[in-house]
C-alpha cells in the first residue's frame, strides 16, 4: 500500500494491444459448431442488431477490447484514488481478527469450564437418584413401621372406649379397631402386602407378645358386653305389643357389626345369640299369627255345611210351617257372586282386626286366608332380609328354623279348617290365592316359602276333590221321590247345578296358567264332565213322568224339574 500511495494518479497507462490477426490467418479455421454459435447469436439482441446493420465483427471486437481496456484502467485509477480507505479497511480487518482471536480463546475457556460443569451435573444427578432411592426406602419403612405400630399399640382411648362406652357408634368404631388389631396379631401367613419387607410374623415380635394379652382381655370384655346387649334386645321381642320390625331395625341391624365380631372372635357366643333369637322370634311370630288367626276365624261366615250338596232331600229345604220348598235357602256354596273379587286384592294390606271388629262384618274363609297369606309373605320377606343381613346366613337355615312353628301352625289350622269344609268354590279360590302369593314371593326373589305353598296345595286339592265327589255322589244316588213334586218350575237341584257349574267354569279360566305339578286342573276337567253326565242321567229319569209333549218341552226349558 505504501508503494501505491506514491504513484502518480495522472500517469498514462499505455498497454499494448496484441494483434493476432496474422497468427489466426495462419491457423486452420475450424467451422465445427458454427451453426450452433450462429443460432445462439441470432437470439442475442445486440449481435442480431449488429449483423442486421452489416457491422464488421472484427472491428466490432477490437472496439470492445479497447473499451474493456479503458474500463480496466479506470478501475485501477479508482482503486489508487481510494487506496487510503483501503489501508484503513485493512487495519480494521486486522483489528477484528485480533478481537476474534481473543473471543476464540475466551470461548475455548468457556467450553472447558462447561465440560467441568457437565461432569459436576452428572455427579449431582447420580447423588439425587441415590437420595431419592433412600427417601423411598425410608418412606416405605416408615409406612410399614407405622402400620405395625398402629396394629400393635393399644391406646388408652381404645381401652376406655371398649370398657366404659355404651353400645353406640363410638363403641362400634373402637370395636372395629380392636378387631383389626386382633387379625393383625393372629396373622400366620407371611403376606408381603401386609408384612412388607419385615419378613417376620407379627405374632413373633416382642411388641406383639406384650400387646396380645391386653387385646385378648379387651376381646373378652367386648364379647361379654355384646352378648348382654343382644340378649337384652332379643328379650324385648318377646314382650306383648312390641314393634318387632322397629327393634330389628334400630336395635339390631344398626349394630349388625356386633354379630360379625362375635362370629369372628367368639363363634360359640354367636351361635348362642342365633339360637336365642330363633327361639324368641319363632315364638313371637307364632304367637302373633295364632292370635291373629283366632280373631279372624271369629268373623268367619260359614258358607256351606255337609248338607249343602247339589242333590239333597227336599225336606232339608222346606219351611217349618209349609209343605213347599223355601227358596230363600239359596245355598251360596254354589253361587260365585262377587267372591272372586278377592283375587283383585292380592296386594292390598291384611285385614285390620280393630276395624273389622268395629264393623262387625262376617267374611268367607277365602277372604280370611288372603289376609293371613298376605301377612305371612310380608313377615317372611322382612324376616328373610333381616336374617341375611344380620346373621350373614345365605343358606336359609336360620329363617326356616325361625318360621318352623309358624308354618306348622298354618298347616295345622288349614287341616282343621278343611276337615269341616264343604265349600268347593272357597277351596278353589284358596288354591288360586296360594298360587298368587307364590308368584308374589317369586317376584321378590325369596324362595323360602316354596315348600310351604307345596304343602298347602297338597292339602287343598284333595279336599276340593272330596267335595266334588260328594256332590257327584249326591246326584248319582239321588232318589226322584225324595227330590220333591214334579212340576214345571225350576227345581232347586237344577238351580244348584247351574250355579255351581257356572262358578267353576268362571274360576277355571285362571287355572290353565297355574303350574301346579299335581294334575289338579286335569282332575277338575274330568270331575265337571262326570258331574254333567250324572245330571243328564237324572234328567232322563225325571222326564218319563210326563205324558204331553208341551209338558216335556216346558220341563226341559225350565231346567228339567
Amino acid at each position: 500500500f505504501a508503494m501505491q500511495t506514491t504513484l502518480n494518479l495522472d500517469i498514462e497507462l499505455n498497454l499494448p494491444i496484441e494483434d493476432d490477426s496474422d497468427d489466426r490467418g495462419e491457423d486452420e479455421i475450424d467451422f465445427e459448431g458454427i451453426d450452433d454459435d450462429l443460432a445462439r447469436f441470432q437470439k442475442d439482441a445486440i449481435i442480431k442488431q449488429a449483423l442486421n446493420q452489416g457491422v464488421d465483427l472484427r472491428d466490432y471486437s477490437k472496439n470492445i477490447e479497447i473499451e474493456l481496456h479503458e474500463v480496466e484502467l479506470e478501475s485501477v485509477r479508482q482503486y489508487v484514488s481510494h487506496s487510503g480507505r483501503v489501508v484503513e479497511l485493512s487495519k480494521e480487518i486486522q483489528s477484528c481478527d485480533l478481537i476474534l482471536a481473543r473471543m476464540q480463546e475466551m470461548l475455548l475457556g468457556f467450553q472447558a469450564d462447561l465440560g467441568g460443569i457437565s461432569e459436576e451435573i452428572l455427579h449431582l444427578q447420580r447423588e439425587s437418584i441415590s437420595l431419592n432411592v433412600r427417601l423411598k426406602n425410608r418412606k416405605s419403612s416408615e409406612a410399614l413401621l407405622a402400620k405395625f405400630l398402629k396394629n400393635i399399640v393399644v391406646s388408652p382411648e381404645l381401652v376406655s372406649a371398649i370398657l366404659s362406652t355404651e353400645i353406640n357408634e363410638g363403641f362400634l368404631s373402637a370395636l372395629s379397631e380392636l378387631n383389626q388389631k386382633l387379625k393383625y396379631v393372629r396373622m400366620e401367613a407371611k403376606d408381603e402386602e401386609n408384612l412388607g419387607s419385615l419378613e417376620v410374623k407379627p405374632s413373633e415380635t416382642l411388641a406383639a407378645k406384650e400387646s396380645e394379652p391386653i387385646l385378648e382381655t379387651l376381646k373378652t370384655k367386648s364379647c361379654a358386653k355384646i352378648r348382654e346387649y343382644l340378649l337384652g334386645k332379643i328379650s324385648e321381642l318377646r314382650k306383648p305389643k312390641t314393634n318387632v320390625q322397629m327393634i330389628q331395625k334400630t336395635g339390631l341391624l344398626k349394630y349388625k357389626y356386633l354379630m360379625r365380631f362375635l362370629c369372628e372372635n367368639a363363634p360359640e357366643i354367636g351361635e348362642e345369640i342365633k339360637h336365642v333369637y330363633i327361639e324368641s322370634m319363632g315364638r313371637t311370630i307364632c304367637s302373633l299369627f295364632r292370635s291373629y288367626y283366632a280373631s279372624l276365624m271369629r268373623m268367619e261366615l260359614e258358607v256351606a255345611t255337609k248338607t249343602d250338596l247339589i242333590a239333597v232331600e227336599e225336606a232339608a229345604f222346606k219351611a217349618m210351617f209349609s209343605s213347599k220348598v223355601d227358596l230363600s235357602k239359596r245355598g251360596d256354596a254354589f253361587c260365585l257372586g262377587n267372591r272372586d273379587k278377592v283375587m283383585d286384592a292380592i296386594e292390598q294390606p291384611p285385614i285390620l282386626l280393630h276395624l273389622a271388629q268395629a264393623e262387625g262384618k262376617k267374611m268367607p274363609y277365602e277372604v280370611i286366608l288372603r289376609s293371613l297369606l298376605k301377612h305371612l309373605v310380608d313377615s317372611a320377606t322382612s324376616e328373610y332380609l333381616f336374617v341375611r343381613e344380620f346373621f350373614q346366613d345365605l343358606s336359609q337355615e336360620t329363617f326356616q328354623r325361625t318360621f318352623e312353628r309358624t308354618l306348622s301352625l298354618f298347616v295345622d289350622n288349614l287341616n282343621s279348617q278343611l276337615f269341616s269344609c264343604y265349600d268347593a268354590i272357597g277351596l278353589l279360590l284358596s288354591i288360586k290365592l296360594v298360587h298368587a302369593y307364590r308368584m308374589v314371593m317369586q317376584r321378590r326373589r325369596i324362595p323360602s316359602l316354596d315348600h310351604f305353598f307345596d304343602r298347602y296345595n297338597v292339602l287343598l286339592w284333595p279336599r276340593f276333590k272330596a267335595v266334588i265327589d260328594l256332590n257327584l255322589k249326591s246326584i248319582s244316588l239321588a232318589s226322584t221321590k225324595k227330590l220333591g213334586l214334579i212340576d214345571l218350575t225350576t227345581h232347586y237341584v237344577t238351580r244348584r247345578y247351574a250355579e255351581f257349574s257356572a262358578s267353576i267354569s268362571t274360576l277355571q279360566k285362571g287355572l290353565d296358567n297355574l303350574v301346579l305339578g299335581i294334575g289338579g286342573e286335569e282332575m277338575l276337567h274330568n270331575d265337571i264332565h262326570l258331574l254333567r253326565n250324572e245330571v243328564l242321567k237324572l234328567l232322563k229319569v225325571r222326564k218319563n213322568v210326563f205324558f204331553f209333549i208341551w209338558e216335556l218341552f216346558l220341563f226341559f226349558c225350565c231346567g228339567g224339574f
